[in-house]
């Protein structure tokens, strides 16, 4: 219960921080407080992709988020096959994956923490990306260490000509960015900062919200920020040398309303990167990489106090240093036959940890546990007119604590074939493993979850994945898709102390790991299509997943929690003509899913064994009841100055126009002896403002 509390009041700074900015007067329902998706539609490319998407800067610019910043997971949550898990938030789980499948990188280097601002934005700036990939089926060989998605982020190259810059500032973030040479086609760096004004800005807002919502605390330090930086080297033309940095920090400390407790939020990225690029002749390129990625995220609620003595700490800790060696060459034989090959040796040190009480007063943290991954892949593809395909190998050795080995080879095969000039048919294998797991009891969309690596407890994760699917084109800029999958998953981990995270009752991580396996399938559509002045996407998807644990629930199967049957977004994009020589558009995104799961009690009944006479509560299944339909509108308009030297854009949006509270969770109010729903975010607007020069 404890826990459960603690999540309310984590989303209750959440709600609050959003209308820090730009206060909304919503409706106030008693127990509830209500983040958004996008409001932007891609009508680029000529066909619909399947299982891989190309996303350039200019399809996210337009998104809407509740924050003021988009950013690429915005986008991939309203694709096919995507189901957000917390909205508003950077979580999302893929083909019934848990969030910790999903794989995202920057310039190959994984980054273990997203979040920003409790996930309501990315710690990956717009601006210091050039493009991203999406792919969810048909990975390539360099594609390891996941069992849903990859995101590939690939950061922008220094400007080797003039320099040029970015200025912004939303809801909760304002930023700079620069690109400039140093020395002219030789030498270019570029530097991004983000710095939130949360702490002020909640303040300021909670002296006036407090006193209606007990849940609120009265106030909060918060410091939040992110630095990139990137220094480019072309010694020739053939190669390029590269050393890039990111560092961010979220951390966030405040008292319940009552005083009765503190908590301590905090986690952070620091990556360093040195990345060489070389083409010898013109069909062959080499490249080699070395990177430093540290993630630590920490948790802490400290209760009851006595003077300043705190008497009682409990919470976690989840701290990752990864270092990182990867080779790799991609040769062309003749214009349609290419192959690629890579090594990729990971040695990383984790340290999870369930802190209690002097532990944390000291600070002390839990041993450290090392692995190590040596990776050998290789692809070979071909590509015609009319066909395309790719074999991708990878022969992964693993070693982990007290002496654990395994070798795990993983296989993926991509077949397109276009049947006529306007039709083809995809079809793609994924043998996948992971070998690092997030203990995901408490999924809050944010960064709460402890990585572990997997072990003599827990082996890595495994999916078996199936997709076929046709895509075609039509006249005047239609585009569709339309395919189904099938995937089964092994090694799945179930943390059933979640719950005592933050109390007497926690116990090593180690201690009550279910394993389990886990099944998903479904139909995923996507129309795209562009008639006049006006764009826009349809994306629907049909699935059904489920967990089974021989531990659990009797081995009986029983539903994942973001098993949403219906998942549809609709994406509208409308370009204003007129004699105005200024580009506006109007942007709305609808989104319907059907809920997610809740585990309720069914009654209660009457102990007759020890605690003999005691009323418990009765439990039919985990995941035994599904909330309400979720449904949100989104509406955006926003334009763009052009001028002699400097560009600036202004976005006004409204998130759920409609004012609807979705619901998050049910919990049980002994108090007045009914369910209360939890909502995160109401309607909510957001103004965001962008000047280049």
């Amino acid at each position: 219960m404890r826990s459960v509390r603690r999540s309310h009041k984590i989303l209750a700074i959440v709600f609050l921080l959003l209308l820090a900015a730009l206060p909304a007067r919503a409706q106030e329902p008693e127990g509830r407080s209500d983040t958004l998706a996008t409001s932007h539609i891609v009508a680029e490319r000529t066909v619909a992709g399947t299982s891989f998407y190309r996303i350039n800067t200019a399809q996210i610019s337009h998104l809407i988020s509740p924050s003021g910043q988009a950013d690429v997971i915005k986008y991939v949550q309203r694709l096919p096959g995507v189901s957000f898990t917390m909205e508003g938030t950077s979580a999302f789980s893929v083909r019934g994956g848990n969030m910790g499948n999903n794989h995202l990188s920057l310039d190959g280097v994984t980054l273990y923490g997203i979040s920003h601002l409790f996930g309501l934005t990315t710690v990956t700036p717009s601006s210091i990306i050039a493009d991203s990939e999406f792919c969810l089926g048909g990975f390539e060989s360099g594609d390891g260490n996941l069992l849903a998605s990859h995101i590939r982020m690939k950061s922008a190259a220094g400007d080797f000509q003039r320099p040029h810059g970015e200025l912004s500032l939303s809801n909760l973030m304002g930023a700079a960015f620069i690109s400039t040479p140093i020395v002219k086609e030789k030498l270019s760096a570029v530097v991004s900062a983000r710095w939130s004004p949360v702490q002020l800005e909640y303040n300021a807002l909670a002296k006036h919200w407090t006193g209606r919502q007990s849940e609120f605390p009265a106030s909060i330090k918060a410091n939040v920020y992110d630095l990139y930086g990137k220094i480019a080297w072309k010694p020739t033309d053939k190669q390029q040398l590269f050393f890039s940095w990111l560092r961010t920090v979220d951390h966030y400390a405040f008292d319940s309303a009552g005083g009765t407790s503190h908590d301590d939020l905090g986690w952070s990225n620091n990556l360093l990167l040195l990345h060489w690029h070389g083409r010898a002749g013109r069909r062959s390129a080499l490249s080699a990489d070395l990177s430093v990625n540290g993630f630590e995220s920490r948790q802490v609620q400290g209760r009851g106090f006595l003077g300043d003595l705190d008497i009682s700490s409990y919470g976690i800790q989840s701290r990752i240093q990864e270092y990182r060696a990867n080779v790799s060459a991609d040769i062309a034989f003749t214009d349609a036959w290419r192959a690629t090959a890579g090594l990729t040796y990971l040695h990383t040190i984790f340290c999870p940890a369930v802190l209690r009480d002097a532990e944390y007063l000291r600070g002390a943290s839990a041993d450290d546990i090392r692995s190590d991954l040596a990776t050998l892949h290789g692809q070979l593809s071909y590509e015609h007119e009319r066909l395309t395909a790719r074999l991708a190998l990878r022969l992964n050795a693993f070693w982990g604590e007290a002496g654990y080995r395994c070798l795990v080879p993983e296989w993926r095969f991509k077949l397109n074939l276009h049947l006529n000039s306007w039709l083809a048919i995809e079809g793609t294998y994924d043998r996948l493993a992971q070998f690092h797991h997030s203990l995901e009891g408490i999924p809050t969309g944010i960064t709460l979850d402890m990585i572990v690596p997997s072990g003599p407890y827990a082996a890595p994760e495994k999916a078996d994945q199936v997709y076929v699917g046709f895509m075609g084109s039509m006249p005047k800029g239609w585009s569709f898709s339309l395919g189904g999958y099938a995937k089964r998953m092994t090694g799945l981990i179930f943390y059933a102390d979640a719950g005592q995270f933050f109390s007497a009752g926690a116990t090593d991580w180690r201690e009550n790991l279910f394993i389990g396996t886990g099944r998903s399938y479904g139909l995923e559509s996507l129309l795209r299509g562009v008639v006049g002045p006006v764009s826009g996407q349809i994306a629907y998807t049909l699935s059904k997943t489920d967990r089974k644990f021989p531990d659990l629930n009797e081995g009986v199967p029983f539903p994942f929690k973001f098993d949403r049957r219906h998942n549809l977004s609709t994406d509208i994009d409308v370009s204003i003509a007129g004699k105005s020589k200024v580009p506006q558009k109007i942007h709305a995104a609808f989104t319907y899913t059907s809920g997610s799961w809740e585990t309720l009690q069914a009654g209660k009944y009457l102990s007759y064994f020890f605690p003999a006479g005691e009323v418990l509560n009765y439990y039919t299944h985990p995941n035994n009841y599904r909330l309400p339909d979720y449904i949100r509108l989104d509406l955006s308009y926003s334009l763009s100055i052009k001028g002699a030297r400097t560009e600036h854009d202004i976005t006004l949006g409204v998130y759920n126009v409609l004012n609807r509270h979705n619901a998050y969770s049910l919990t049980w109010d002994a108090e007045s002896g009914r369910w209360k729903q939890l909502s995160i975010l109401p309607i909510l607007p957001s103004v965001s403002y962008l000047l280049r020069f």
